[in-house]
């Protein structure tokens, strides 16, 4: 093998040997690394390893130098994430309920692998978080199936299925593959969704990515209509539990305590007036029976103030529910 090859991996793996097991309270002495050099049947001595790491530096890779005692020890500084950034990752893959357990585990432990040999075990060890998961390990493949489509603007085929009281799958359209035209994929109320165009009802539709399988591309392109849409982007703020509705204005009236809600719920940019002393803002929301239910969630804290067939709609469904 000619010497500038055998460089080349040497200084390969001394990096990997760093990235992988070296951070700022877990390093790799000189005997360390000329070790495992040896195990792997790369001739090195020392004065050539300060070679090579002087080297890495020089081309931007940062590992810095300290003295254990008598001895030089080495680790990587330049990590993609900080362990804060990496533990809201590991949190939300966690919490996240339509990665199935079996996932959550392998992601969260390729996740930890990124923070450096001692933090790895502490963001495994912390990471076990109640959280209600669902059980379709076909998630990762639906989601690159659909994500592929979607980038591709080509149609989709899924079957789509409900659990019944055994908790059994029961297919919808009797096993009959959906097929759709995919705008986005959208994170909302603890699970993943689908939003597709529907050219038959000219309306967009949602579908909970873990109630799929079989995904696939379609080779046929979607609608004009559904690349408008899509070039429009997907927003949760007009939907309520993912609930689709007619889109309308509304005019929400509300106490001060319910500030924190709307912004969390409509966007902190929302502006917000005053009529007869409280707070209003006028929102565009899907006109739905989760809306409707979001409305009853404050006791009477907030109220619709109009338009009028909203308020009407509203009423009729106080009205039911209670003769219920």
């Amino acid at each position: 093998m000619a010497d500038n090859n055998k460089k080349r991996i040497r200084l390969l793996k001394i990096y990997e040997y760093l990235k992988s097991d070296s951070d700022d309270n877990s390093m790799l002495t000189t005997e360390d690394l000329l070790n495992r050099l040896a195990e792997d049947g790369i001739e090195c001595d020392r004065r050539t390893l300060y070679k090579d790491i002087k080297f890495l530096n020089e081309c931007g890779y940062e590992i810095h130098a300290v003295n254990c005692g008598h001895k030089k020890a080495y680790y990587v500084i330049d990590r993609l994430f900080d362990v804060s950034e990496l533990k809201i990752l590991v949190d939300a893959v966690h919490g996240a309920g339509f990665i199935t357990r079996k996932l959550s585990k392998e992601l969260t432990k390729k996740l930890s692998s990124l923070a450096g040999p001692s933090h790895s075990e502490d963001l495994n060890k912390n990471a076990r978080r109640p959280a209600k998961k669902h059980s379709n390990e076909s998630v990762y493949y639906n989601v690159g199936a659909l994500d592929e489509a979607i980038r591709t603007n080509k149609k989709a085929s899924f079957r789509y299925f409900d659990l019944d009281s055994q908790g059994k799958k029961k297919y919808r359209k009797n096993g009959e593959h959906y097929v759709v035209e995919p705008i986005s994929l959208l994170f909302s109320d603890d699970n993943y969704y689908l939003i597709a165009y529907n050219p038959k009802y000219d309306s967009e539709n949602n579908y909970r990515i873990d109630r799929m399988d079989d995904a696939s591309i379609c080779n046929e392109s979607i609608s004009k209509k559904a690349m408008q849409l899509k070039e429009n982007g997907a927003s949760a703020s007009t939907l309520f539990g993912m609930y689709n509705g007619p889109v309308k204005k509304i005019d929400l009236i509300f106490d001060e305590s319910l500030l924190n809600v709307i912004f969390d719920k409509f966007g902190e940019g929302i502006q917000v007036v005053h009529y007869e002393g409280k707070p209003c803002v006028t929102v565009e929301v899907a006109v739905s029976p989760a809306f409707w239910g979001w409305i009853f969630t404050f006791c009477g804290k907030m109220r619709i103030r109009g338009p009028e067939e909203v308020i009407k709609e509203y009423k009729a469904f106080a009205k039911k529910a209670l003769n219920i």
